[in-house]
């Protein structure tokens, strides 16, 4: 029995599923649990329209002596569209798979393992756009270069006994600079239940191997947030704090570590008309296999001066 995907029948399967599939690949990432998603965005410049209030109480008197305001702002949020387009033909694979897997007919409008094309696309793309969020993409920034002291967010101080400068972690100091960027997190959002600290995976592991050679990790249970460590599903709740600490795949090899409260970092996606789509499909004008996607992406931070940057590269 062959076991060869017919891709007339796929192309429907993926007409059906196509939102279904894109939606896994840009939503699916590990950043898009992190931060608050607006979805139906269209390319370009998207204005979001931001709310801030200066309360100033003053001792109770007659007449009226108004003070404090409510301000409207807005933060621009730039989306860009983004593509991957493939082809494949079939007739090449010929010297690779028997009838097992490849029709012996003359013309191939097949190809073996096409879902599973479908669903590598799906875990690349993943990927590709929680870098892009960090990176940046055209001409969307990304938060490595937003999230600076230089754009209003609170540099982290200096740490440990030495009074050093920020640093590319290592175990002897990772805890310490940790520390300093929790110490200088804005009184605003000190309550906050999302607040997070994003790094790359290389400095959490360092972050973790630190607190194990300091006789802080004590246990594995995520309610210890007070007493203990937790760590359940890549993250880690700095000892005595409601902060955090999580790896972002999109960070690469950065060194820049960025902390604030998740709800204030949006994501801005398509994901509400045809425009983002992952279809594969069979092209009889070309006699070949095609793979195309098509998705938006953009990231912004609201509150900027809520947020603590180290300002590494």
């Amino acid at each position: 029995m062959a076991t060869g995907f017919d891709l007339s029948g796929l192309s429907g399967y993926t007409d059906e599923i196509s939102f279904g599939l894109i939606s896994e690949a840009v939503l699916g990432s590990t950043i898009m649990q992190n931060a608050q998603v607006r979805p139906g965005l269209t390319a370009g410049t998207t204005a979001i329209n931001i709310l801030k209030s200066d309360l100033v109480p003053a001792a109770s008197s007659c007449g009226w002596s108004a003070e404090g305001e409510s301000i409207f702002q807005q933060v621009d949020l730039t989306i860009v569209d983004l593509q991957v387009k493939e082809t494949y033909c079939p007739e090449t694979l010929r010297g690779y798979w028997l009838s097992s897997q490849l029709s012996p007919a003359g013309q191939l409008e097949e190809i073996p393992f096409a879902d599973s094309i479908a669903q590598l696309k799906v875990k690349q793309i993943k990927q590709y756009v929680e870098t892009a969020v960090f990176s940046g993409e055209g001409a969307m920034n990304g938060l490595i270069a937003d999230v600076t002291s230089g754009n209003g967010a609170v540099l982290q101080p200096n740490w440990g006994p030495s009074n050093a400068a920020p640093a590319a972690f290592t175990l002897a100091n990772a805890i310490y600079q940790v520390n300093a960027i929790v110490s200088v997190i804005p009184s605003a959002v000190l309550d906050r239940p999302d607040l997070t600290m994003y790094m790359s995976y290389a400095n959490f592991r360092t972050y973790c191997q630190a607190l194990v050679t300091a006789n802080y990790f004590m246990a594995y249970n995520p309610a210890q947030n007070n007493t203990g460590i937790a760590v359940q599903s890549q993250m880690v709740v700095v000892p005595g704090t409601n902060v955090v600490v999580k790896p972002f795949v999109g960070l690469g090899t950065s060194n820049r570590v960025i902390c604030g409260s998740a709800s204030e970092l949006i994501l801005g996606v398509g994901l509400m008309d045809d425009f983002d789509k992952l279809d594969v499909f069979y092209d009889k004008y070309n006699d070949q296999v095609k793979v195309m996607a098509k998705f938006r992406i953009g990231a912004a931070v609201a509150f900027i001066e809520n947020w603590v940057s180290n300002d590494l590269s």
